[in-house]
């Protein structure tokens, strides 16, 4: 088993999380059908949709205004599909973003 950074970890995670369609904010038009809102397996450089019926453990990230997430590491073995659940216990608007190093640190 890897033992894996927090930022390595989210790359890891896209697995679970990209199975289930996330809720979004903002004013845009959202897809209503399922058509319009299925998954594309595609690999990415941190890992590909997983299958919801894969799921053998569901890990949950508790959010709060300290800027930190609980837990603040994960262990995932390399092919291993796992569930993310969000919570936030803050009054801020948070986010949770998968990609390379790359890639969040554009986002930022």
């Amino acid at each position: 088993m890897k033992t894996l950074s927090a930022v390595a970890c989210a790359a890891a995670l896209a697995l679970g999380l990209l199975a289930n369609p996330a809720a979004a904010h903002g004013d845009a038009d959202h897809p209503k059908n399922k058509e319009q809102t299925a998954v594309r397996k595609e690999q990415k450089p941190w890992g590909i949709a997983g299958d919801s019926k894969a799921v053998k453990r569901t890990i949950e990230f508790v959010m709060s205004d300290t800027m930190r997430f609980t837990p603040n590491r994960l262990d995932v073995r390399q092919g291993e599909t796992v569930r993310i659940v969000l919570k936030n216990e803050g009054s801020l608007l948070h986010e949770f973003v998968l990609g390379t190093k790359d890639k969040l640190d554009e986002h930022a």
